[in-house]
């Protein structure tokens, strides 16, 4: 039911149904990801700007730096998502703090999901 208004014409509409799914967890914060997929660039730019003010990227930021391989791989999704739809300027404030995220800025070109 939300993932169609995420299409909506009102922003605000937008706004609240990726505010919705990025808070049901893993499962909504996947199916945001996959939805930027789509050409509607209005629904990526709401779906990387609620993944930036809910929390989601700077708990991904903290994860890719996790000795648990599953808990590094889904951070390392959530940020070749972004970087790969061209969402790198929030993850540039942090290139030189945390390594892993220059490399996957750097290889921009090169992401294969």
């Amino acid at each position: 039911r939300l993932i169609p208004l995420l299409n909506d014409k009102s922003w605000y509409v937008r706004r609240n149904a990726a505010n919705a799914l990025a808070k049901m967890g893993k499962l909504g914060i996947y199916t945001l990801l996959n939805y930027m997929n789509q050409k509607d660039k209005f629904a990526r730019d709401m779906i990387a700007q609620t993944l930036e003010e809910t929390g989601v990227v700077d708990k991904a930021l903290v994860d890719i730096q996790s000795e648990d391989p599953k808990i590094k791989k889904d951070a390392e999704y959530i940020i070749k998502m972004l970087i790969q739809h061209g969402y790198v300027k929030y993850l540039e404030n942090y290139k030189n703090q945390i390594p892993h995220v220059d490399e996957l800025i750097e290889k921009k070109e090169k992401i294969r999901i």
